[in-house]
């Protein structure tokens, strides 16, 4: 082999070793995001299942089997803050039941879990109270 041989040679692998760890760089770093958002997605469910947790056994209902908002609030505030979330609780239109809404920033789109919860749903009502 010449020395041009040898540089030529050398250079070719010098660039395909860059090419080939700058892909493996962007692959690590797209699993990490995507490790990241399922963990805030898990983090997110299990926020709505504490929640539905805690409204299932306090009675946030009124003599109608709908919620007494007051009561609700109290019993959502007893789970732990999470600051990475933002929550937003609002009566249904049909005023049956209230959304809670959850939402994570930093990601582009927003991630958002949403949730309607009624008092039938959640095993409040008695037979006399359902109309």
């Amino acid at each position: 082999m010449t020395i041009s041989e040898v540089v030529v040679s050398a250079l070719i692998l010098g660039i395909s070793s860059q090419v080939s760890l700058r892909g493996w760089s962007t692959t690590t770093a797209a699993a990490v995001a995507l490790e990241q958002r399922d963990q805030q997605l898990q983090a997110m469910d299990q926020r709505l299942l504490a929640s539905e947790r805690l409204l299932a056994i306090g009675q946030p209902v009124d003599g109608t089997c709908r919620f007494w908002l007051p009561s609700l609030q109290q019993i959502l505030d007893q789970r732990p803050v999470d600051p990475a979330l933002s929550e937003q609780l609002e009566l249904a239109p049909d005023q049956q039941g209230v959304w809670l809404t959850l939402q994570a920033h930093g990601w582009d789109p927003a991630l958002q879990r949403r949730r309607l919860f009624t008092p039938a749903g959640l095993g409040l009502c008695r037979d006399e109270a359902v109309g």
